[in-house]
């Protein structure tokens, strides 16, 4: 009711409201067309094969009773990680799926900023954001070019994609910090 009077004068005014833990499904009403509500959690979890669908229902949910989303991803790698943490195919993979299919007008990453391990993830973020049928391969291995030169540029990819297989193994789906994902963002020693 108050975006509806707001926007009589104002109609351009947008209202954010977050989505966030003890407020994370959405309302029985369909929101006011300049609500933009926003959705935090691990894109990354969308691959887990329970915490996926729920996520995928909340997202469809969401979409149905808003005109937009907008969406509060957790990238973070060294600030909390001693390891290179990334997904670039999966991760690109999620994030064009809410672009195309879950109305997705603006995102923010949770990051520290960019760091070495991490490479060019916040990069082809931004790539797919400005074009979402980035050629996330291409990208990332035109970044690895750019950041060590042709010569070392596949030995850099390399080793990217051997965090990438480390980071989606089975293995690691059996750790006690694999267990937190269907909280908010995964949790080093939390359950």
């Amino acid at each position: 009711a108050i975006a509806g009077k707001v926007t009589e004068k104002y109609p351009d005014v947008i209202f954010h409201a977050i989505a966030y833990c003890e407020v994370t499904n959405p309302p029985d009403f369909v929101l006011h067309k300049n609500i933009l509500p926003r959705l935090c959690f691990e894109l990354v979890s969308l691959s887990d094969p329970e915490a996926g669908p729920e996520r995928r229902k909340l997202l469809e949910e969401w979409a149905l009773k808003a005109a937009r989303l907008d969406f509060y991803d957790y990238v973070y790698s060294f600030e909390f990680y001693l390891l290179p943490r990334v997904y670039y195919t999966k991760h690109s993979g999620y994030l064009k799926e809410l672009i195309r299919k879950y109305k997705l007008h603006a995102y923010y990453a949770a990051s520290f900023g960019t760091f070495p391990d991490s490479g060019p993830n916040l990069y082809l973020i931004h790539k797919i954001l400005w074009n979402d049928h980035t050629d996330v391969e291409k990208t990332v291995n035109d970044w690895c070019v750019s950041a060590v030169g042709p010569k070392a540029a596949p030995y850099l990819r390399q080793y990217y994609a051997f965090w990438e297989k480390y980071w989606d193994s089975a293995e690691l789906k059996k750790t006690q910090w694999y267990l937190s994902v269907r909280n908010v963002y995964m949790n080093l020693g939390e359950k």
